[in-house]
């Protein structure tokens, strides 16, 4: 966490990359990426970490609970115009407490961390049934470095195929490749009952 806040992460996603990003996410590969991702869901609650615009709550089946966090103001903001009905936290999973919800979803979220941990560990914990992340997967489109700061100063986090098979090893997991671009995949974790 002190890394993530030393290198400014927490002030990167403000009004000038909410307005870049508001016309990408509109477009309908992205929000096709979306609906995909939303009938995985399972349950009657859904937790959105890093929401952003709270798209993925058009998506989900009407009646569940839904709660979209993210630390961007500037984003959420424009989530409210768009959902106003949304239930929407400004905030960061590290420093939030939260319950636990059926579906947690981290979309387009880890990989503007530094690593996978400590924020998959947080994802697991407040999940009854699933969680479902995407992940950028190192080598499917040129790259020099695996990790860097992207145009915003934003972290960017690519991951080889070897590496998340070994992260995910002993967990119940299911990937769907290249959700929306040639190098995201979708992972979905089924919470196993103790």
């Amino acid at each position: 966490m002190e890394k993530w806040l030393s290198s400014n992460q927490d002030k990167v996603w403000g009004e000038l990359v909410a307005s870049r990003l508001a016309k990408r996410f509109g477009e309908s590969e992205h929000l096709l990426m979306l609906e995909k991702v939303a009938s995985l869901f399972k349950g009657k609650s859904a937790l959105d970490v890093g929401c952003g615009f709270a798209q993925l709550s058009q998506f989900l089946p009407e009646g569940i609970e839904y709660v979209g966090v993210d630390q961007s103001e500037s984003m959420l903001k424009r989530a409210y115009e768009a959902f106003p009905d949304a239930r929407l936290i400004n905030g960061n999973i590290y420093d939030l407490e939260i319950r636990k919800f059926d579906t947690v979803f981290a979309i387009d979220f880890l990989h503007h961390q530094l690593d996978i941990e400590p924020a998959f560990s947080k994802l697991m914990s407040i999940a009854n049934k699933r969680v479902i992340i995407s992940l950028w997967i190192w080598g499917r489109i040129p790259r020099k470095n695996k990790k860097y700061f992207g145009p915003h100063g934003e972290i960017m986090s690519w991951y080889t195929t070897g590496e998340l098979e070994n992260i995910f090893k002993d967990l119940n997991y299911t990937i769907t490749e290249s959700v929306g671009r040639k190098w995201r995949d979708i992972y979905y974790f089924d919470i196993k009952k103790e």
